[in-house]
């Protein structure tokens, strides 16, 4: 803090030297495929740094196509800060977007990998972190960190200040980082980020601290949508239909925005036979998803179907040859959104008409209060106890509110397709600010306490974890919905669930270099809060299926720990039971078409495998890395398929006329899970100078994944009035193509990091740069088959050109990308 000036002036002159390195086109840095599952910010995996070898090649490059670990959902990670924990209320997945791009306050993660025994908690199947951002936890003093990338953002300006333990007790930690582009590596995805950190910490002893913490992070940018293989033959891979020019500034259709607090106050005890942890935190904030929509109007999406050359080749009378060159001609020359257009429609229609273009964003905005205390008891060697309580209270408010009328005077606030209102208790003409489409509240209470006991022997060591839990939900709607009138208001009944779960462990330590460890559980779970209901915008309407997650299985671990080897070797064993998933879009079945709420039960899938990462050292200065992970990922059930929508008598083709279709089950069993490689590889070779600078250069295998099945096409119901095989207008085979799991190519991907760091007065600079995906492969991420056409005979119609208007859509991997960091460390 001595040096203000110089530090401000040295940090615009490393700025200004990354804008003469970085200079490139425009169109470069996308947000990193947040719809699809991705990690929005490269940054994240350093918030994670894993000490385990192989998480950190599962981070940096298996990641490049959704690598799932163990085959397994995200909710099964966990994520902590301080003690508090950072996983989403509403689906369970952890919330790395709530720290902002602060790769500083994550440099002391704590770490457990599947349910091995730790302070933490009860841990789950997958990965635990537990970030402990405590000033007398990190290093002292001042950090000024600035970033160039071409990813996510194209700069990044962060500084930490540190005061580390005083004499006096009272410690103090502040961090703030600016993250910023214009546009991203797919174009037309802006990004703007604030994120800041602050915790006032008091040790009076060295037994007792108190602490109080918070963390703010603002973020909004643009997204990318998945596309189909006719769209990316003819924009190529980095093309963006979602934006276009706006009083000569990009601008995204469809932007998510965050705002997320937190704070949280810190009591930890260190006694010589008992430690205590409690944290007691309150978690905010609101994310928005904007997105233009159409009312009584054509679709504006230059890749609407009916815009694409295939819908004229595909036409039921015959193929028209010249409209489909149009169509080809129009993607190539105009294939962004003309947002000037949009108005003057608006305009056009007259002051006495309703928006035929307006942009709406939905929203959730988060109010949660959590309780977190763990103990841990050694009343002498070799016995330990720890136990754990948690509980929290959290109220989840849903709503759409309209954004921009786009020179329109007013919103309709009814549904254009069943001519219904909305809101029958409000007005229908509504302006820009106001509520409209839906409008309620989920409630959420959970508490659950926990139990674990181990014992070390010379060579042996055993291990008992027990835990119980109960979860509550209802929901309350703020919105009479005209075709709901009875289950869209008020209050719901609350819908109550119990946890248990149950692990066991054995090691033995062979020597101080080979230590076993092997450990069984089984776990009852609740649905998470996303899954509870059909369709919670609407009406209250809970899932059709009761039944818990059932977690079964263990994992049997080697660490080892020689002079030139060290690393892990797992085998891993899980059974899945009692999954749920819930899709909405628009389908055509052979009974009607609408647009529907699908919901599957009756999931079951079998996990095992190999994970190993090891590190050889080779000489002092060489080391070989190596990291694997295979498996066999399988469903083991066919999962049952509803299909829920609006009733509508009036309708020329209901789907039914009842609102309600059971279709049967979905043919899965034996499918693999989709959207994950089950073989991936990492061999590395790191080289660390004796004049401080390093290298290190990484060759990565990422094997074939299926993609996300359209279930529909796999039920009985897709048969259903179907013409046989004999009947000339059904190709032969096309029965079998219909439930064909559709997969995507494996890739190999080198990618180099080097970095290098100077000592001068005491005070240290370090540069580091990673270049991914080196030799600018092509490769796609993940993809998913669209369920729109769920009835044979349409399905053949589309697919019998070999241009389909419905293939699959795909999101294509990143080429090429650079991430440069300098940091000044006083």
């Amino acid at each position: 803090m001595r040096y203000p000036r110089t530090c401000l002036l040295l940090l615009l002159c490393l700025q200004a030297a990354f804008e003469l390195v970085a200079q490139r086109d425009e169109f470069l840095l996308t947000t990193a495929l947040v719809e699809g599952g991705e990690q929005e910010d490269q940054g994240t995996e350093l918030l994670g740094r894993a000490n385990d070898f192989f998480l950190r090649r599962a981070a940096f490059d298996f990641g490049a196509v959704w690598f799932r670990l163990r085959g397994l959902g995200q909710e099964e990670q966990k994520l902590f800060l301080n003690g508090l924990g950072l996983n989403s209320p509403f689906d369970g997945r952890p919330d790395w977007n709530r720290l902002g791009g602060l790769t500083d306050i994550g440099r002391n993660p704590g770490q457990a990998l599947g349910l091995a025994f730790n302070g933490n908690g009860f841990g789950s199947l997958g990965e635990l972190r537990a970030l402990k951002a405590r000033p007398n936890a990190l290093r002292p003093g001042i950090r000024l960190t600035l970033s160039s990338a071409n990813r996510n953002y194209r700069w990044r300006q962060m500084i930490t200040y540190n005061s580390g333990s005083r004499p006096n007790g009272l410690n103090l930690l502040l961090s703030f980082s600016h993250r910023h582009a214009a546009t991203g590596y797919v174009h037309g995805t802006p990004y703007r980020s604030v994120g800041a950190y602050g915790m006032l910490q008091w040790a009076p002893t060295k037994s007792h601290e108190v602490g109080i913490f918070g963390l703010l992070a603002a973020i909004k940018r643009g997204t990318r949508p998945a596309l189909t293989e006719e769209v990316l033959s003819h924009a190529g891979a980095r093309y963006n239909p979602q934006w276009g020019w706006d009083h000569g500034e990009i601008r995204n259709a469809r932007l998510r925005s965050e705002n997320l607090p937190l704070i949280g106050l810190q009591y930890r005890y260190r006694g010589s036979r008992l430690k205590a942890d409690v944290v007691l935190g309150y978690l905010g904030g609101e994310e928005g998803r904007e997105r233009l929509n159409y009312f009584g109007a054509s679709n504006p999406d230059p890749v609407y179907y009916r815009n694409l050359p295939s819908f004229y080749l595909n036409s039921p009378l015959g193929s028209n040859y010249w409209n489909a060159w149009v169509a080809e001609t129009n993607l190539v020359n105009q294939p962004q959104l003309n947002w000037n257009r949009l108005r003057q429609a608006n305009t056009l229609a007259g002051s006495e008409q309703a928006a035929r273009y307006a942009v709406l964003a939905d929203f959730m905005a988060t109010r949660m209060w959590s309780l977190r205390s763990t103990l841990a008891y050694l009343p002498a060697y070799p016995w330990e106890f720890t136990g754990f309580i948690e509980a929290a209270n959290t109220r989840l408010e849903f709503g759409q509110e309209l954004k921009d009328l786009l020179g329109a005077s007013y919103h309709r606030d009814w549904d254009p397709f069943s001519k219904t209102a909305n809101d029958l208790g409000g007005k229908t003409d509504k302006k820009v600010g106001e509520r409209v489409g839906y409008s309620y509240h989920l409630f959420k209470r959970d508490w659950k306490l926990g139990f674990q006991a181990q014992r070390q022997l010379a060579h042996w060591e055993f291990a008992l974890g027990l835990s119980f839990g109960m979860r509550a939900y209802h929901r309350t709607g703020l919105f009479r919905n005209e075709r709901y009138p009875e289950e869209s208001l008020g209050r719901s009944a609350v819908q109550q669930f119990t946890s248990q779960a149950l692990k066991v462990g054995l090691g033995y330590r062979l020597s101080g270099r080979h230590w076993f460890f092997a450990y069984y559980t089984y776990r009852s779970l609740p649905p998470e809060l996303h899954q509870a209901y059909v369709d919670s915008r609407q009406r209250d309407l809970p899932f059709p299926d009761t039944s818990p997650r059932v977690h079964t299985g263990g994992s049997l671990n080697w660490f080892l720990r020689h002079p030139r080897v060290k690393g892990r070797v797992s085998g891993y064993y899980f059974r899945v039971n009692g999954g749920r998933d819930l899709k909405s879009y628009f389908t055509e079945t052979a009974v009607g078409s609408a647009f529907v709420r699908e919901a599957s039960w009756g999931y079951s899938s079998l996990h095992f495998g190999i994970e190993t990462g090891l590190e050889i050292q080779l000489d002092p200065e060489f080391t070989l890395g190596l990291a694997v992970s295979a498996g066999r990922w399988r469903h083991l059930a066919n999962p049952r398929v509803q299909l829920f929508t609006r009733p509508d008598r009036q309708a020329t083709d209901p789907l039914p006329s009842s609102g309600f279709l059971d279709a049967g089950k979905a043919q899965l069993k034996g499918q693999s899970i989709p959207n994950a490689p089950e073989l991936a590889g990492s061999l590395s070779l790191a080289y660390r100078s004796p004049r401080f600078w390093w290298m290190d250069l990484r060759l990565s295998y990422l094997g074939s994944r299926p993609l996300i099945p359209a279930l529909m096409r796999r039920t009985a119901t897709f048969l259903t009035e179907a013409i046989t095989l004999e009947d000339s207008t059904i190709p032969p085979g096309v029965i079998a193509q219909s439930k064909r799991s559709e997969t995507l190519d494996g890739v190999y991907l080198l990618n180099l990091s080097l970095g290098k760091s100077w000592r001068f007065h005491g005070k240290y600079l370090s540069a580091f740069l990673g270049l991914n995906n080196l030799l600018n492969r092509p490769y796609r991420s993940g993809g998913y088959q669209q369920g729109r056409l769920a009835s044979l005979p349409v399905y053949a119609e589309d697919t019998r050109g070999g241009r389909p208007s419905f293939g699959p859509k795909f999101w294509n991997g990143y080429g090429r990308t650079y991430f440069l960091n300098l940091s000044l460390n006083l």
